[in-house]
C-alpha cells in the first residue's frame, strides 16, 4: 500500500511539474529499485522447495533477520523526503 499512495504522490508531484513518464520511471526506479529486487529475489527463493525448507531453519539460527528484510524493502527515508522537497518546490515560496 504504501508503494502505491508513493508513487502516485510522485506521479501527481512529476505531472504537476510537466516531467516526461520517462522521467518519473527513472525516479521512482531510483526510489525504490533496491527493495524491490531483493524482495523479488526473496520472493521468488520462497516459493520453490529448498526455499520453503531452508527459510525455517535459515530464519532460527538468524532471528534478526525477518527485522532486516522489512528494513530493507521499506521506502527509503530519503525518498520519502525526496518527494516532499520536490512538492515544496512547485507550490514556492508561502505568500502572506
Amino acid at each position: 500500500m504504501s508503494i502505491a499512495l508513493h508513487s502516485a504522490e510522485l506521479a501527481a508531484q512529476m505531472y504537476l511539474a510537466g516531467e516526461s513518464a520517462d522521467r518519473y520511471n527513472d525516479e521512482l526506479r531510483a526510489h525504490l529499485g533496491r527493495g524491490m529486487t531483493l524482495a523479488t529475489a526473496l520472493s521468488r527463493s520462497l516459493v520453490t522447495s529448498l526455499g520453503r525448507k531452508f527459510a525455517p531453519m535459515g530464519l532460527s539460527i538468524f532471528p534478526n533477520a525477518l527485522q532486516r528484510i522489512a528494513d530493507s524493502t521499506r521506502i527509503p527515508e530519503k525518498a520519502l523526503d525526496q518527494v516532499h522537497a520536490f512538492e515544496s518546490e512547485q507550490r514556492g515560496p508561502a505568500v502572506l
